[in-house]
């Protein structure tokens, strides 16, 4: 994932944006899990610090969604033969940070 995700943002605000709503579908179950945090607050979607935690969610869901939709990468995985490992990239400072 990355900072300041325009994707994040939209997909935060309910935006459609014609074929990209697809995909902006695919974020929302982060910004759920964000907002459930927040005790069901309205989140602020032009907000940095929301945006990156939602990144840092939908990152978090798509490990688990690659493992879950992949029996073979599941499998790698527990014989400790790959790993897939996290990430945010800080487009302001180009740091890369790695999810635990």
């Amino acid at each position: 994932g990355h900072t300041q995700c325009g994707a994040v943002s939209g997909s935060c605000g309910g935006a459609e944006l014609g074929n990209l709503t697809q995909l902006l579908d695919k974020i929302h179950p982060a910004v759920e899990a964000v907002k459930k945090q927040k005790d069901g607050a309205a989140l602020n979607c032009k907000d940095g610090d929301t945006v990156n935690e939602i990144a840092k969610v939908n990152v978090m869901n798509v490990i688990k969604s690659i493992q879950e939709q992949s029996p073979i990468v599941a499998e790698q995985i527990k014989n400790g033969e790959v790993k897939i490992v996290g990430a945010m990239h800080d487009l302001r400072t180009g740091k890369v940070t790695f999810i635990e």
